[in-house]
């Protein structure tokens, strides 16, 4: 499963952000120490259900 937008209100760091990934292959998150990757990271592995601490493999 690919997701085609990210929409993140009061999540973490996030006040109000929107990710739009149509048209992409592969994407890269970058940035300085405390800019919110992880926090974006942590949301769109809610997307899959996974848990902070956890892996879950899909098939």
């Amino acid at each position: 499963m690919i997701p085609l937008q990210l929409i993140l209100k009061n999540f973490l760091s996030y006040r109000e952000a929107t990710l739009d990934f149509r048209g992409l292959h592969v994407a890269c998150i970058c940035g300085a120490n405390g800019a919110g990757k992880s926090s974006l990271l942590e949301a769109i592995a809610g997307l899959f259900g996974a848990r902070v601490g956890h892996f879950w493999k899909m098939m």
